[in-house]
C-alpha cells in the first residue's frame, strides 16, 4: 500500500512539474517531434564532436535538468551519446554539402564502458574516412591526455594552447586491495575460485598483485600501447621510437615541445583557433559562429534521412556488469534473454548483433543469455561486436556466436570462475554483537554472512566452482570449435587483449560495431543498402527520466553528479558490489575495475 500511494504521489509530482516547466518543456518535445527533431544546419557549418561528453553503447539516464537544458539546445544528452549516433553523424556528414569541417575538441569523459579505447577506434577510423572525402578535422584544447590525443591525432590541423601540455607517459592500470582494511574492520573473506590468473579476489586477500596478474597487466598494457603507437605514428608521421622516447624522458610536454616534436601543427590561444573557424564557416570578425552545429543536434536533424526499409538488423547491447534478474542499469540476464527470444521470435529481423561492453558478472545470469544466443543463432545469423570490454561473463554470452568482431585494443577472455563469501564475524564480536543458529542440517546456514563458511562448505562451494569453469571450458571449446585442451590452456582467467585473442582463436575478425553489422547483413544475404537497423534498447523519454527521478523505476542510477574523484569510485565501488548477486555466489567477472590511461 505504501509503493501504491508513493507511485500516486509520483505522478501528481510530475505532473506538477511538466506544468511548471511550462511552454519550455512542450518546446522541446515538440521539436523533437518536428522533422528530423534537430535545429536547422546551414550550408558552410561546422560539426563539434565535443569529447567530453562521454559515448556509449546504448544510453543512460542522466540529470533531468541539465538534459531538459541541453535537449532545449538541440545538444545531445549530457550523459552520453550512443556510438552508432557517433558514427552515422560522421559518416553522413562526410557526404553532405552543408558541412564543410568538423571541429573535435573537449577531454575525454568517462572510462572503461564508457568512451573506451575500443569505442575511440572505431570513431577514430570514422574520422579516418570522413578525411578521405577531403573535408578537414581541426582539433584544439588547452591540455591532452593520450585518449584525447589519440582521436585528435587524426587532425588535418591539430593545436594546443599555447600554456597547455600534453601527458604522454605511457599507459598504467591502478588497483585498489583491500585486504588491511577488511582486517581492520573485522570483515572476513573466503574464496573459491579455478584458474591461475583469475585474480578478481585478490583485492579482498591480497595487499599487492600476484605474479601471475602482474604478468597478465603487463602483457595487455603492451598490447594496447602497440595499438596507441602504431595509430599515433601512422596519423603524425613521428616513429614509434621517438614517441616511446619522449614518453619515457618526458611523461609531460608543454605546448611548444610537443609541437617541436610534430606531436601538434601549432600552440595558438582560443582566440587564434576561432577566427580560423570562423573562416571556415564564413563569419566575419567577431562575430558568434551561428552555424556550428553540435553531433548530438545534426544527428538528430539527418535522422530521418538515416531511417531505411526492408529486412531489419535487430542491435541488442549488453552493456555493464551481468547480474542476475532484471536491470536496465547494467546486463539483467533475463532482460537480455528476453531481447533476444524477442529479435528471434520477430519474422521482420533477418540477423541479430550482441554488442558487448561488460567485465562480466553473474555465471548464471551469463549462462541464462548463452541460451537464448544459442537458439537465436540456430534461426538467423547471430554476429558479435565486442567493445571496450568483453571479458569473462562478457565472452561466456559470446563464445556461440556465427562471428566474433573485436577492436586490437578491446580487452577480452578472463575465461575462469570464482567465488566470494564475506562475513561480519569480527567487526560483531568487536562491538559486542552475537548470533545464535537452530537449523535442521549441518549446512542449513551455508553463506550466512555472520560466521566464516566450514571447511566442509568451501569445498562444496569450490566443487560448484570447478562445475561452472568445466562448463565454461565445454561452451568455449563447442562454440569457437577449439580443442579443449587449447581452451583450457588460454584460459585459466587470463584476460588478452583483441589483437591477440585473435590469434589464439578466441576472436575472428579486428574491427567495430559497423563492421559487425556488415558481417550479419552479409550472413542474412541482404544487401548493403538493404536493410534498417532496430535497436531494440530505446532512449528513454524526458517524461520517463522525470518518473524515475520520482523513484518510479530504481533500476537506473544517476551519475551526472558523480563524474569524477572520490564519488565517482563510490558509486563504482557500489555498483560493484551490487553486481555481486549470483543466487549461487559464483562469477565469471573480470579481475579488476580497469582504466587506462
Amino acid at each position: 500500500m505504501k509503493n501504491f500511494a508513493r507511485q500516486v504521489l509520483a505522478v501528481f509530482v510530475a505532473m506538477a512539474l511538466f506544468v511548471s516547466f511550462g511552454s519550455a518543456l512542450v518546446a522541446v518535445i515538440a521539436a523533437a517531434a518536428a522533422a528530423g527533431g534537430g535545429e536547422e544546419v546551414k550550408p558552410k557549418s561546422l560539426l563539434r564532436l565535443d569529447m567530453s561528453k562521454p559515448i556509449v553503447d546504448k544510453p543512460i539516464s542522466g540529470d533531468i535538468g541539465e538534459t531538459v537544458r541541453e535537449l532545449a539546445k538541440g545538444n545531445e544528452p549530457p550523459e552520453g551519446i550512443p556510438l552508432r549516433d557517433v558514427l552515422d553523424a560522421i559518416n553522413h556528414a562526410a557526404d553532405d554539402d552543408r558541412i564543410a569541417a568538423l571541429y573535435l575538441t573537449g577531454n575525454a569523459a568517462g572510462g572503461g564502458l564508457r568512451s573506451g579505447w575500443a569505442t575511440f577506434e572505431e570513431v577514430r577510423r570514422a574520422l579516418i574516412a570522413f578525411k578521405a572525402k577531403g573535408k578537414k578535422i581541426y582539433a584544439y584544447n588547452e591540455n591532452y591526455s593520450e585518449r584525447d590525443y589519440y582521436l585528435a591525432s587524426t587532425a588535418d590541423k591539430l593545436y594546443i594552447n599555447k600554456f597547455g601540455f600534453i601527458e604522454l607517459n605511457g599507459f598504467a592500470a591502478d588497483m585498489l586491495f583491500f585486504r588491511n582494511a577488511l582486517d581492520k574492520y573485522g570483515v572476513n573473506v573466503q574464496v573459491t575460485r579455478v584458474g591461475k590468473y583469475k585474480s578478481a579476489v585478490e583485492p579482498y586477500l591480497l595487499d599487492k598483485m600476484s605474479d601471475a596478474n602482474r604478468e597478465q597487466i603487463e602483457m595487455l598494457l603492451g598490447d594496447l600501447l602497440t595499438a596507441f603507437l602504431n595509430g599515433v605514428s601512422e596519423a603524425r608521421g613521428v616513429s614509434i621510437e621517438t614517441i616511446n622516447q619522449l614518453a619515457q624522458e618526458k611523461g609531460l610536454l608543454i605546448g611548444a615541445e610537443a609541437v617541436e616534436n610534430k606531436l601538434f601543427d601549432a600552440t595558438v590561444d582560443y582566440d587564434e583557433i576561432l577566427a580560423e573557424l570562423r573562416e571556415v564557416t564564413g563569419t566575419e570578425p567577431g562575430e558568434k559562429i551561428e552555424n556550428l552545429v553540435n553531433l548530438g543536434a545534426y544527428h538528430a536533424n539527418i535522422a530521418d534521412k538515416l531511417k531505411k526499409s526492408g529486412d531489419k538488423i535487430a542491435v541488442i547491447y549488453a552493456e555493464g556488469n551481468i547480474v542476475d534478474g532484471e536491470s536496465q542499469k547494467n546486463v539483467g540476464g533475463r532482460t537480455v534473454a528476453r531481447l533476444l527470444r524477442k529479435a528471434r521470435e520477430d519474422k521482420d529481423v533477418k540477423a541479430v548483433v550482441l554488442r558487448v561492453n561488460s567485465p562480466g558478472g553473474s555465471a548464471q545470469a551469463s549462462e541464462l543469455i548463452l541460451r537464448e544466443v544459442r537458439l537465436t543463432k540456430e534461426e538467423k545469423p547471430l554476429v558479435v561486436s565486442m567493445g571496450s570490454l568483453a571479458a569473462s561473463g562478457g565472452y561466456w554470452i559470446s563464445t556461440y556466436a556465427d562471428e566474433i568482431w573485436a577492436e586490437p585494443n578491446t580487452i577480452t577472455g578472463s575465461i575462469g570462475v570464482f567465488g566470494l563469501f564475506l562475513n561480519f564475524e569480527g567487526i560483531m564480536t568487536e562491538h559486542g554483537v552475537t548470533t545464535d543458529l537452530v537449523a535442521t542440517h549441518d549446512m542449513a546456514a551455508l553463506g550466512s554472512a555472520y560466521r566464516p563458511l566450514t571447511e566442509r562448505e568451501l569445498g562444496v562451494m569450490q566443487t560448484t566452482v570447478d562445475f561452472v569453469y568445466e562448463g565454461f571450458l565445454d561452451r568455449v571449446s563447442e562454440g569457437r570449435n577449439l580443442p579443449r585442451e587449447q581452451v583450457a590452456e588460454i584460459a585459466q582467467g587470463r584476460v588478452w587483449s583483441g589483437s591477440r585473442a585473435k590469434e589464439l582463436g578466441l576472436v575472428d575478425e579486428l574491427g567495430g560495431l559497423q563492421s559487425a553489422i556488415a558481417a550479419a547483413a552479409k550472413r542474412a544475404e541482404i544487401k548493403e543498402d538493404g536493410f534498417q537497423i532496430e535497436q531494440f534498447q530505446k532512449e528513454r523519454t524526458p517524461m520517463e527520466t522525470i518518473m524515475e527521478k520520482m523513484g518510479m523505476n530504481t533500476e537506473v542510477r544517476t551519475r551526472g553528479q558523480a563524474e569524477h574523484g572520490l564519488n565517482r569510485l563510490m558509486v563504482e565501488a557500489e555498483d560493484m558490489l551490487e553486481s555481486y548477486n549470483d543466487p549461487r555466489g559464483v562469477y565469471a567477472r573480470l579481475p579488476y575495475q580497469l582504466d587506462i590511461d
